[in-house]
């Protein structure tokens, strides 16, 4: 007799075939990079499956190779990403009082479709250098949809065509066909919207070269407020043409003109001031300090735009201008741009918020012939300056412009482009890069979703950011820099003065509340320190925003790092949110503790909990009124018999650090130097634009 034993599970003893699958993989085959590839063959392993796939695209008679995903595969991707479904909104919401497009959209499709939902595509492209020496580029193209938050996750959707075209000898039609190659390839990427994007599918991206995208204005009236013949570049077919909802020329992009600001300024000032300004800035933590000037920078980057625009008003206050002529149009009308730039950036506006924004741009526009008289433009006809007029309307109409720049793609080039390329032997190097991205994101999706199962939405709720406000958290490391310190070396190496006499006036003030200034005095010059040593900390940490400074230390080059004492905005009690009401600025020079025992000497018991950490402080004036060319509050330390008025505080009471701008005059001492700038200067004006 012959028996037959049947089992449910066809792979056992293993629990599943995947299990089998691998466990045959690890034994037979080992680890080699072959073996690696048959392993992410295995059916099963969980993954979004998006593959690249190589096509040809004619454009001029040549064929062009392109690497692309299919792109409605990437949107069910990224909407289906169990990572994503706490941060994803299925449902539309209502953020703004007023009509909207996108509410108004939403509302039409609700009535065609019941439940359906608007889902943005936003496209991002940017030619970059993938090697330093061989010249190689590529040209990736990503994209993620806007019912995530932005900075959480964006696709790889493509690779274009790097050709320069050099075989086309005529300038003029290397260039067209350049644009005409570009817009072919993407109107055969975004081919599979046509049909889905009948049911509301919004996409947006592009713009026009040269001209505004928005109004019908002569170039050469680009540069007035009033504006109206226009100009199209000549495509042969532009990708947005068969797609639903998408008007390009609505489209609004935040186009930086710092460079041409820069531009401008490098042709009124002397060079030689400009950057002796940039070497003597105090340093900040906000702030990059450009030690070698900006005058001899080329090929500016997005992010060293970012940081000459925290300093770029403090070089120019009161600099001399050629002929004598008045400053104050010059520098009213770059605090109006920067204005305008940092307020175009903010990721919620109101009605009044809006107002300062066309508050600013009337203000440079008022302000601007200062260029002309100095012979730096003919004109303004920039369409870069032009699309400013639309930033009000636009952002009325879809929302705040912090989406539309490159700033969450850029770090994509290294993982996405760059680590790619240098996994290849740089042959064929695209469908060895588009394999390895593959893989790659093969193993990472499959990880997800293996810690989905694993843990389910806990973990997932656990890894979500909580809500909460950090603007006034501070952060103090659990052991002091130093242990014990020497009031004789406070005195003498930090610069605390007073330091004694400040802490007993500190003490008989908090112990004893309400005593006049003289009947504190009197007080305090009583009090004998039960110690002679503190420890201190040379670092305060907001919110994550490292405020350090050095403790003479050295460099890997053995050079002595100068001592850095931080400038910080203090609350003296009734401080609000907003404004500068109930602050002052202040410099501090030590940050200690006392021991426990000190502590129960100096501050017995009582209803009010006493301080774990102290902060001796140099102050400076009162703010009074903000000054009329550019809005920024002048301060000088505040003196007392010819030395800085110093007093210790509570470190919960600094708020945040904040810079100041040295007021360097028409010449800049050339003894004055970054690290001594705040004891060498008088005056200075500070800082609104250090982030």
């Amino acid at each position: 007799m012959v028996t037959v034993a049947i089992f449910k599970n066809v792979w056992a003893p293993f629990a599943s075939r995947i299990d089998y699958e691998v466990t045959k993989w690890a034994k037979l085959r080992g680890s080699g990079s072959t073996a690696f590839s048959e392993l992410l063959a295995i059916n099963g392993l969980s993954c979004r499956r998006l593959y690249f796939k190589h096509e040809e695209i004619i454009v001029a008679d040549e064929a062009f190779d392109v690497y692309s995903r299919d792109i409605m595969e990437c949107v069910k991707a990224l909407y289906s990403d169990p990572e994503f479904s706490h941060h994803l909104n299925y449902a539309p919401e209502h953020h703004y009082a007023d009509s909207k497009w996108w509410w108004s959209t939403q509302k039409e499709l609700k009535t065609k479709k019941p439940g359906a939902t608007v889902i943005p595509i936003i496209l991002s492209s940017n030619k970059m250098q993938v090697t330093m020496f061989r010249n190689k580029s590529a040209y990736p193209v990503y994209m993620t949809i806007g019912n995530i938050p932005k900075e959480i996750s964006w696709i790889l959707l493509a690779y274009l065509p790097t050709s320069k075209l050099n075989h086309i000898t005529n300038k003029a039609a290397r260039r067209r066909t350049a644009t005409n190659l570009f817009h072919a390839c993407l109107r055969h990427i975004l081919e599979p919207l046509k049909v889905p994007g009948k049911d509301g599918v919004l996409l947006t991206t592009g713009i026009k070269s040269g001209e505004c995208p928005k109004c019908d204005v002569l170039h050469k009236e680009l540069g007035s407020p009033d504006f109206s013949e226009c100009g199209i570049k000549p495509i042969f077919k532009p990708f947005w043409l068969d797609l639903l909802h998408a008007n390009i020329f609505q489209s609004i992009l935040y186009q930086g003109i710092i460079k041409h600001l820069i531009k401008w300024i490098k042709e009124t000032c002397s060079e030689a001031e400009i950057d002796a300004c940039c070497h003597r800035l105090p340093p900040n933590h906000n702030i990059c300090l450009f030690l070698k000037g900006i005058s001899k920078l080329s090929h500016i980057s997005g992010t060293e735009h970012n940081q000459i625009c925290r300093f770029l008003l403090g070089i120019v206050i009161d600099i001399q201008l050629p002929e004598n002529l008045n400053n104050a149009c010059l520098t009213r009308a770059i605090c109006a741009i920067l204005d305008f730039l940092y307020l175009a950036q903010y990721p919620s506006h109101t009605d009044q918020t809006l107002v300062l924004l066309d508050n600013a741009l009337t203000c440079f526009h008022d302000n601007k012939d200062i260029f002309l008289d100095l012979g730096i433009r003919s004109n303004f006809n920039l369409p870069k300056l032009h699309s400013f007029h639309h930033y009000v309307h636009m952002i009325k109409m879809y929302g705040t412009t912090d989406n539309y720049n490159t700033e969450y793609t850029e770090h994509l080039h290294i993982d996405l482009t760059k680590d790619a390329y240098r996994a290849t032997n740089h042959k064929d190097e695209y469908s060895q890069m588009t394999l390895w991205l593959e893989r790659h994101e093969k193993m990472l999706w499959h990880d997800n979703f293996v810690q989905w199962r694993l843990v389910g939405d806990l973990a997932l709720q656990e890894r979500s950011p909580p809500d909460m406000d950090y603007r006034w958290a501070i952060k103090m490391t659990k052991h002091p820099t130093v242990k014990h310190v020497s009031l004789d070396c406070i005195v003498q190496d930090y610069g605390a003065t007073f330091f004694t006499a400040a802490l007993a006036r500190y003490m008989v003030g908090r112990n004893q509340p309400g005593l006049s200034m003289a009947q504190l005095e009197r007080e305090a010059a009583h009090i004998i320190l039960p110690f002679d040593t503190v420890a201190t900390f040379h670092r305060i940490k907001f919110h994550a925003i490292d405020a350090c400074g050095f403790w003479d230390s050295s460099d890997k080059r053995g050079h002595t790092i100068p001592a850095r004492f931080d400038t910080v905005l203090v609350n003296k009690g009734d401080g609000g949110i907003m404004g500068v009401d109930g602050y002052s600025v202040a410099q501090v020079r030590v940050i200690f503790t006392l021991t426990s025992q000190a502590m129960n000497v100096l501050f017995p018991t009582g209803p009010v909990k006493p301080p774990t950490h102290l902060a001796y402080v140099e102050w400076f004036m009162p703010f009074w009124q903000p000054e009329s060319h550019h809005g920024l509050y002048k301060i000088s330390h505040l003196m007392c018999h010819g030395e800085c008025l110093a007093s210790i505080i509570d470190i919960s009471d600094i708020c945040r650090s904040v810079h100041l701008f040295p007021n360097f005059s028409t010449v800049v001492p050339r003894e004055w130097t970054s690290s001594t700038i705040l004891e060498l200067c008088s005056s200075f004006f500070v800082n609104s634009f250090s982030d």
